[in-house]
């Protein structure tokens, strides 16, 4: 069996005589597994563009996806605060009963986060052709034009993938971390 320790209430709001339950280890388990699946699918998309690439294109779209996916993947690394203040704002939210506040959470967090996403999307739309020479560098010029085209497609989906994002950080908030990996 898993034993419960009790933990004595730090607020002085809190009934000391009702103490905190920290959660047994098996729990902490079973939250941080799928947490940490929903942080590696980036870095597992991005292995799987490659093996596609790489096994369907020629060598110079292989290497194209070198700076698109670094450009891509930085910027949209740029905006992770959201997620942070969403998993936080909510939990707090909702550990204080408040219900409407922790929805009010949601949707301002999911509505910012689909404006950053589209001026995400819109910088690197337009400032792609300079990011790529930055990040291709003067002796990868040939890689540019194809690694544009990646860049492209990403930035159209940037507003689904923080949009996504913050979904997960409130379900993160909720202590559901199934729910982003089924759903």
């Amino acid at each position: 069996g898993s034993e419960r320790i009790a933990m004595p209430a730090l607020e002085s709001e809190d009934n000391p005589d009702n103490p905190k339950e920290v959660p047994s280890f098996n729990k902490l388990v079973m939250f941080f597994l799928p947490t940490m699946g929903m942080f590696l699918a980036n870095p597992l998309l991005s292995m799987v563009d490659t093996s596609f690439v790489g096994r369907y294109n020629d060598k110079l779209s292989l290497a194209a996806l070198a700076p698109s996916t670094a450009a891509c993947d930085q910027t949209i690394y740029l905006a992770s605060f959201i997620s942070v203040a969403t998993t936080n704002l909510f939990a707090d939210a909702m550990a204080r009963h408040d219900i409407r506040g922790a929805r009010r959470v949601v949707a301002s967090t999911i509505t910012l986060a689909a404006m950053i996403g589209g001026i995400v999307g819109i910088l690197l739309y337009l400032l792609g052709p300079t990011l790529m020479q930055i990040f291709a560098g003067e002796t990868s010029k040939g890689v540019i034009p194809l690694a544009l085209r990646y860049v492209n497609v990403r930035a159209a989906g940037s507003v689904f993938s923080l949009v996504s994002i913050v979904a997960q950080s409130a379900c993160i908030g909720a202590r559901d971390s199934v729910s982003p990996l089924v759903g």
